[in-house]
C-alpha cells in the first residue's frame, strides 16, 4: 500500500496547493487556465521545486482533481488551517489515481515545495453553484443544450467487433463517448493529458451505447447526482464493473459541489427519464502521472521560468 500512502501524505498538504479563483486569469504563469464559461473555470496549477507561494481566500467551493505523486509542501506563514475538506474522491479496485477533493479556501497562507519534483494538480473553479436551482434554472443556464442535438446512428445492444482498448476497456475505440454519443458530450478541452468533458442528457432523452475508455475524475455542482433527476441505466455488458469509487462530498455545512475519481466505463447508456436533465463535467486522463511524475517531470512540465 506505497502508493495509497503516498497519496493520502499529500493529503495533509493541500492545504498549501489552491491558488485563487477569485480572478479571471491565473495568478502566476504556472497557472494554466484551460477552459472557462460562465459557470466554471478548468485550471491546470504547476509549483516548481523550491518555490514559495501564497494562497487566497475562495468565494466559492472548489475540486481538486490529482493523477500524481505529490512532493513535500510545507507551510511557512500561519499555522492554522487554510482551508475546509470534504472527504477524498477515490477510484475503485484500491487505484490510486485519480483522486479528488472539495475545497474551500478560509486564510491565505504561503507555503514551499520542499521536494525535487513539481506540484501538479488540476483545480475546477466554481464561478456559479447550480445546485438547488438547477431544476428551475437549467433552461437559462444552459440555453445551447435546447437545441436539437446532432444525431448520429446508435451502436445497438449487440457488442461491435474491434481490438479492445485496454485491460481496463476490452472494447474497441468506437464506443468512445465523444465518437459514439456526440449528442450528448462535448468536448470542451483537450492536450495529450487530458480532455475535458461536458456531459448533457436531456429529459426524456437516451444516449447512444457508449463507453468512456480513460480513467477520469467527475465534477458535479448538483446536475449530475441532483434529488429530482430520474435516470435508468442500460449495460452492453451485465458484468460491467461499478466504474466509480467514493464519492468526494464538500465540507461540512456545505451542500454542492461533488467529485469522485473513476476508472474507465465500459459501454453503456443513460436515459433520463424525468423532467430535470443530467449534467456534469468529466476531467478525462489521457495518460497517468503517477509515481513517474518524479522521474519525467522535466519532460512533461518544463520550467519556463
Amino acid at each position: 500500500m506505497k502508493i495509497f500512502c503516498l497519496r493520502n501524505a499529500g493529503l495533509s498538504l493541500l492545504s498549501a496547493c489552491v491558488l485563487t479563483m477569485v480572478v479571471s486569469m491565473p495568478c502566476v504563469a504556472a497557472d494554466k487556465t484551460l477552459f472557462e464559461d460562465n459557470h466554471v473555470r478548468l485550471v491546470e496549477v504547476t509549483r516548481w521545486p523550491g518555490e514559495t507561494f501564497t494562497t487566497s481566500m475562495q468565494t466559492l467551493p472548489f475540486i481538486v482533481a490529482v493523477d500524481a505523486a505529490w512532493p513535500e509542501v510545507v507551510a511557512v506563514s500561519s499555522p492554522q488551517v487554510a482551508i475546509n475538506e470534504g472527504n477524498t474522491g477515490v477510484p475503485p479496485l484500491e487505484r490510486a489515481y485519480p483522486w479528488c477533493k472539495v475545497q474551500t479556501m478560509s486564510q491565505a497562507q504561503s507555503s514551499t515545495v520542499k521536494g525535487d519534483f513539481p506540484l501538479h494538480y488540476y483545480r475546477m473553479d466554481y464561478k456559479r453553484i447550480d445546485g438547488d436551482g438547477f431544476a428551475a434554472n437549467w433552461q437559462k443556464w444552459y440555453p445551447w443544450a435546447l437545441q436539437s442535438p446532432v444525431k448520429k446512428p446508435n451502436l445497438g445492444t449487440q457488442p461491435q467487433a474491434g481490438e479492445p482498448y485496454s485491460k481496463d476497456f476490452p472494447y474497441p475505440l468506437i464506443y468512445d463517448a465523444l465518437t459514439a454519443a456526440p449528442a450528448n458530450h462535448f468536448l470542451r478541452y483537450r492536450d495529450e493529458h487530458v480532455e475535458l468533458v461536458e456531459v448533457f442528457i436531456r429529459p426524456g432523452e437516451s444516449e447512444n451505447i457508449h463507453g468512456h475508455p480513460l480513467p477520469s475524475v467527475f465534477f458535479d455542482d448538483g446536475g449530475g447526482f441532483y434529488p429530482a433527476i430520474e435516470a435508468t441505466n442500460f449495460y452492453l455488458n451485465p458484468d460491467t464493473p461499478l466504474p466509480r469509487g467514493a464519492v468526494g462530498k464538500p465540507p461540512a455545512g456545505v451542500t454542492y459541489p461533488s467529485c469522485y475519481g473513476a476508472i474507465p466505463q465500459w459501454p453503456h447508456s443513460v436515459t433520463v427519464t424525468g423532467q430535470v436533465p443530467q449534467h456534469f463535467f468529466r476531467l478525462q486522463f489521457v495518460r497517468m502521472d503517477g509515481a513517474d511524475m518524479q522521474k519525467n517531470w522535466q519532460r512533461w512540465y518544463p520550467n519556463s521560468k
